[in-house]
């Protein structure tokens, strides 16, 4: 028995050294690795980054996570990632593979990894990037990356590169993030938004996309000219109107709570709330029971006229905002269905938040299908 176990750990470790030596290699092949990590805005920074680096000349190859894992292809080919099982970091190992295989000469990929230790396995066994970008520090995946913004930082950290570069938008963390990447040897810039740049996005999102590709050789006259046609998420931020006059707002990709107020106050200096009937629909994922208490905490701010409850732990939210004194109407979904949103009252404004998961996901189709889009 024990000569057999012995031999399975030998053909594992073999493997191993064989992934990581045809990383290694493939690598090489390319010029750069640009690797987006962060907490909100990862997919849509690195589509612009792609987007930039387009026009300026590159053959890029992109792969981002999202709300599903999208390829684009060096002949700018949008194609779906298909997945066999759960989500898993190989992936990353497939997109640098086939960023060689197409010769391409930078791969801009999204990091996929929750935990530190898979976070710096990513970055140092299998893409080795050269230029890094931690788009913000926010809370999210407590349960895996720490209870404190400080920790969730030193985990965004892992991806790192080794005596590259790397950028971020994130004052508050500016100074730990400079700290945690010269341990690295890699110097670290701040940027800031710049009125001059589109409003393709939000400012920074902009602004470190048009960075990257300056570093990279591109003019910011070309930059700037890529992240104007850039592609959306399929399922990024987006407002619709329905038929009845309604509007809806598909926030979903946003489920932590500075994020959502930042959108939501987006929304309010934009005057889209004026006169509306402000629905609050969460949808949360069965397995983010940790993000159920901070989407309580975010209703109890933000005092919709309404809160529709969609996904995972409707109960506990239900009860948890009663106990805090919340009077706001509850609705429990527990089926999606076109009625749904056909009852709406004209001066409705729904801004949905939480994921896209599951319930989120069949809601966005009936959306898709029957309103129009008319801005983000």
């Amino acid at each position: 028995m024990m000569a057999l176990i012995v031999f399975l750990l030998s053909g594992i470790l073999m493997g191993l050294f064989f992934e990581r030596h045809l990383a290694q290699k493939r690598r090489k092949k390319l010029k750069h690795v640009v690797y987006v990590n962060g907490t909100r805005g990862k997919t849509t920074v690195a589509r612009l980054i792609d987007a930039g680096l387009r026009v300026g000349g590159y053959r890029v190859f992109c792969k981002t996570t999202g709300t599903v894992p999208r390829i684009i292809d060096v002949d700018n080919r949008e194609l779906p990632l298909k997945r066999f099982g759960n989500a898993n970091i190989r992936e990353q190992l497939k997109a640098l593979k086939m960023a060689v295989n197409q010769s391409a000469e930078i791969l801009v990929c999204e990091c996929m990894a929750i935990t530190p230790e898979l976070q710096r396995i990513t970055q140092d066994e299998m893409l080795q990037s050269d230029v890094g970008v931690i788009t913000n520090v926010r809370q999210d995946h407590a349960e895996v990356m720490g209870d404190h913004l400080t920790l969730i930082c030193d985990a965004l950290s892992n991806t790192i590169p080794k005596s590259g570069i790397l950028f971020t938008a994130d004052s508050v963390f500016f100074e730990q993030l400079k700290a945690n990447a010269a341990e690295r040897e890699t110097p670290t810039i701040l940027i800031e938004p710049s009125e001059d740049l589109p409003d393709v996005s939000f400012g920074e999102n902009v602004a470190l996309a048009v960075a990257v590709c300056e570093h990279l050789g591109v003019s910011r006259t070309d930059a700037v000219k890529g992240v104007r046609q850039f592609r959306m998420d399929p399922y990024d931020l987006k407002l619709f109107q329905m038929p009845g006059g309604a509007l809806f707002a598909n926030a979903m990709a946003a489920n932590d709570v500075m994020s959502i107020r930042k959108i939501y106050e987006f929304y309010e200096q934009e005057g889209r709330f004026t006169g509306k009937h402000r629905i609050l629909l969460v949808n949360n994922r069965w397995d983010r029971g940790a993000r159920a208490k901070q989407l309580i905490d975010m209703a109890v701010q933000l005092q919709p006229d309404e809160v529709w409850l969609m996904g995972g732990y409707q109960h506990v939210t239900e009860r948890r905002l009663q106990r805090r004194g919340q009077t706001i109407p509850l609705r429990r979904i527990e089926k999606v269905q076109k009625a749904l949103l056909q009852t709406l009252p004209s001066n409705a404004f729904v801004f949905a938040v939480g994921n896209i998961a599951g319930s989120g996901m069949a809601l966005m189709k009936i959306v898709e299908s029957e309103g129009m889009a008319v801005g983000k």
